[in-house]
């Protein structure tokens, strides 16, 4: 389980700790706790999280992606794209940038 991105996503839906996570997905506390820990690595808790934050398990499993894009004034800009809708709004942002 990728700890940043949880807490990313349980920021954004200001959850504030993982017993309300727990709570909101209805899955067993000691159960979100074995996910984030490593242990008990339930397809079906985990399913339920990605369903939750409506994000693919790929995204609560695997390392952390940052998209970094280059601005027009030489700075760098690093972005943490989590939903599939996030992506596309980059991605399309990136489809309208002139060089």
């Amino acid at each position: 389980m990728n700890i940043e991105v949880l807490e990313k996503l349980m920021e954004k839906k200001q959850i504030r700790s993982y017993y309300q996570l727990a709570k909101l997905v209805d899955i067993p506390y000691t159960s979100l706790l074995d996910l984030i820990h490593g242990r008990g690595l339930r397809a079906t808790n985990i399913k339920l999280l990605a369903d939750f934050f409506e994000v693919t398990i790929d995204c609560l499993m695997n390392p952390t992606t940052y998209y970094h894009v280059l601005l027009e004034n030489n700075e760098i800009k690093s972005y943490l794209l989590l939903t599939k809708e996030e992506q596309y709004q980059a991605f399309q942002i990136l489809l309208t940038q002139t060089y």
